[in-house]
C-alpha cells in the first residue's frame, strides 16, 4: 500500500487558508455591527403625557424611545392619526429632545398640535415605527402606538373615564371646565343633569338647598317623602317633631292596632305599652288563639301555657 504524499508547498498554502478563514470569521461579525447590525429585537415605547385643547386645537406632550435599535435614523418616524380623516407623519431626528446612542433611541417632550374643524372630542393615535415617510412601516415588528381621546365635551365629560390618559377624569381635567355650570339656581336644581359634575343632582347637591322647601309642616310631614332631601322622611325629620303622633302609652292606643308614635312597633309589641299586656298563664288566655303578653309566643307555643297542654291534650281545671 502505497501512502499520499502532500507537497510541503501545498500543506503550507492550506495552513494558511484555514488562518485567513478563521479570521474573517471573527472580523466581518464586528463589521456588521459597525454597520449597525446589532444583536437581539429592539424595543419601542410611546406615550402622550399631556393633552390640552383650547377652542379646537388639541395639543399633545409626549414621549417615545427604543433600545437595542441597529438601524438607520432616518428611518425613525412618528405619526399622528388625528381622528378627523387627517395624519400627519414627523422624522423622528426632527423633533425636540431627540436623542441618539449607540443602541438607544430617545425622544423626550417634544409638541405638537392639530387644529380641528369642528369642536368635538376625537380619537387620536401616536405610532412610532421604523419605514417610510409615506407611513408604510418596512419593518412591521418594529412599531408601538398609544391611542387616547380628546376630553372636550359634554359627554365625555361626564363619563367617568380619563379618556385623554393624562391622569385627570371629568372635572380634574381642566378641558372639561367650560362644562361645568355652579348648580345654584331653580332651573339647574330640577334639571335632572349634575351640572357642576361634583358627582351630586339637583336638590342633593349642597349648592341646591336654599331651593329645597322646609319639611316643617304638617301636609309635608305626612306625605311619605323626604322633601328636604336629608335622608330622612316625614316623623323620622326632627323638622317634623311638632307633628308626630302620640305617645303609645295609654290602654286605648295601645290596642288601637296602629303605631301612633312611629317607632315601628304597634300596640303590645311597643315598649310604652308593656304595662297594659294581659298574661297568658290561665286556660283562657292560652286557648284564645292570642299572643296575650305580645312575646311573639300564642297559646301551646307560651311556657306559661304548659302545663294546660301536658301529653299533648289540653287540660283544664
Amino acid at each position: 500500500m502505497h501512502s499520499l504524499q502532500i507537497p510541503s508547498t501545498t500543506r503550507f498554502v492550506i495552513g494558511t487558508f484555514a488562518v485567513l478563514s478563521l479570521l474573517l470569521a471573527s472580523v466581518f461579525p464586528v463589521m456588521a455591527q459597525a454597520r449597525g447590525q446589532v444583536t437581539g429585537t429592539p424595543t419601542y415605547s410611546a406615550a402622550v403625557v399631556n393633552t390640552s385643547v383650547s377652542g379646537t386645537t388639541a395639543t399633545l406632550v409626549s414621549r417615545a424611545s427604543i433600545q437595542n435599535y441597529g438601524g438607520r435614523e432616518n428611518e425613525l418616524f412618528i405619526k399622528f392619526i388625528w381622528g378627523d380623516g387627517t395624519q400627519e407623519i414627523i422624522p423622528a431626528m426632527t423633533l425636540a429632545g431627540y436623542y441618539k446612542s449607540s443602541r438607544t433611541v430617545s425622544i423626550s417632550g417634544f409638541t405638537v398640535s392639530h387644529t380641528y374643524a369642528v369642536d368635538a372630542s376625537y380619537p387620536i393615535t401616536m405610532k412610532f415605527y421604523r419605514g417610510s415617510s409615506t407611513g408604510a412601516e418596512t419593518y412591521p415588528k418594529e412599531s408601538v402606538s398609544f391611542s387616547l381621546r380628546t376630553e372636550n365635551s359634554d359627554s365625555v365629560c361626564r363619563n367617568g373615564v380619563d379618556d385623554d390618559r393624562d391622569y385627570l377624569t371629568d372635572k380634574s381635567d381642566s378641558d372639561c371646565a367650560r362644562f361645568m355650570v355652579v348648580e345654584n339656581t331653580l332651573p339647574l336644581c330640577t334639571d335632572g343633569i349634575d351640572n357642576d359634575l361634583n358627582g351630586k343632582k339637583d336638590f342633593y347637591d349642597p349648592s341646591c338647598k336654599p331651593f329645597l322647601p322646609p319639611e316643617d309642616t304638617l301636609e309635608l310631614c305626612s306625605d311619605g317623602l323626604d322633601n328636604d332631601y336629608d335622608g330622612r322622611v316625614d316623623l323620622d325629620d326632627e323638622n317634623c317633631g311638632p307633628f308626630g303622633g302620640p305617645t303609645e302609652d295609654t290602654l286605648e292606643l295601645c290596642r288601637d292596632g296602629i303605631d301612633n308614635d312611629y317607632d315601628g312597633k304597634i300596640d303590645g309589641r311597643d315598649s310604652s305599652c308593656f304595662p297594659f299586656n294581659e298574661p297568658e298563664d290561665d286556660e283562657i288566655t292560652c286557648t284564645d288563639g292570642i299572643d296575650n303578653d305580645y312575646n311573639g309566643f300564642m297559646d301551646r307555643q307560651e311556657g306559661a301555657c304548659t302545663p294546660f297542654f301536658m301529653g299533648g291534650w289540653q287540660v283544664f281545671f
